[in-house]
């Protein structure tokens, strides 16, 4: 979860939230659900899919929402970025 948080970090993106849920056991490798949520612009949060895309660990994105907050004039604000990444592991 550290280097995950990092990452979050190093990308620009602000006011993050990381929520790991339960693992689940599975035959042959377990899953560690995660929560994120965090503000930033779109190139920023690409940036971060694609570092995730290449961690070391398998890691698979189950969920993403991307909104703007409509009440804004400001087309360039934050956006706010919502997601749910699984990732799979064995004991070893």
């Amino acid at each position: 979860l550290a280097l995950i948080s990092e990452k979050v970090g190093q990308k620009g993106l602000s006011g993050q939230l990381t929520e790991p849920g339960s693992p689940v056991r599975g035959e042959l490798f377990h899953t560690l659900p995660i929560n994120m949520s965090f503000k930033g612009d779109y190139l920023s949060t690409g940036l971060l899919l694609k570092d995730l895309n290449d961690m070391a660990r398998l890691t698979r994105v189950q969920r993403l929402e991307i909104t703007r907050d409509h009440a804004s004039d400001d087309l360039n604000g934050p956006l706010d970025i919502e997601m749910q990444i699984n990732i799979y592991f064995t004991e070893s």
